[in-house]
């Protein structure tokens, strides 16, 4: 099944915004590793708290993340759209 993000952002230009990021898949060992792998960004994405919890058969991760630009969040999104065994994303502006 391939992940459909809900919500779509838009962010102004404006840089050092916060971001939350919802994801809900399949429980597999490295899910969380494929995660944080998809969010690093080469300085254009810094984590602000991090939570997976897994039931061995479901997982759920939050993610708060600061974030450059608006374009980061559609790279994000490529990325975790990618991850084998995610089914959600979803993302909200931090308050």
């Amino acid at each position: 099944m391939t992940p459909t993000p809900t919500d779509t952002l838009v962010l102004e230009e404006s840089t050092g915004r916060q971001i939350i990021v919802n994801l809900l898949g399949f429980d597999r060992l490295g899910l969380a590793n494929d995660v944080l792998n998809a969010v690093r960004l080469d300085g254009r994405t810094w984590f602000q708290g991090i939570r997976f919890e897994s039931d061995g058969v479901r997982s759920e991760g939050h993610i708060r993340l600061g974030i450059d630009r608006a374009e980061t969040i559609d790279i994000l999104l490529q990325r975790l759209n990618a991850i084998t065994g995610l089914v959600r994303i979803t993302q909200a502006l931090a308050s």
